[in-house]
């Protein structure tokens, strides 16, 4: 797809491939052991909680996996297993990116208010 001015499509699917070693670490102050009882959503994967956004919808997390080590690896779109409504939605959204129908559009918000897309 042909992108206009300002736009630069992203290259390639979202993967995840990270090794992580908790076994001495602490987050959040609390011990691992601790974390892997309370976090049942990301310490399974092995991801920063403070690399997600809640968005809720259309999908519940998008991770931005390593933006807390200053170093993104990927993007995640993470979302729980939903009733056919919402499984329809989530299969759509796979194909979006494993078609690579997406693009980075980049907007400032001016001085004066005004959005201006660059």
């Amino acid at each position: 797809m042909p992108c206009g001015r300002g736009r630069r499509p992203l290259r390639g699917p979202p993967r995840l491939i990270i090794e992580i070693n908790l076994k001495n670490t602490r987050l959040f102050g609390f011990n691992t052991k601790i974390v892997k009882k309370i976090d049942k959503i990301f310490q399974p994967l092995k991801l920063n909680p403070d690399d997600s956004k809640v968005i809720f919808h259309p999908v519940d997390y998008i991770v931005f996996n390593g933006m807390k080590a200053g170093q993104m690896k990927n993007l995640i779109l993470l979302d729980k297993a939903k009733g056919n409504k919402g499984k329809r939605l989530q299969e759509s959204i796979q194909k979006v990116v494993e078609k690579r129908n997406y693009e980075w559009i980049t907007l400032r918000v001016e001085d004066n208010g005004n959005i201006k897309q660059e």
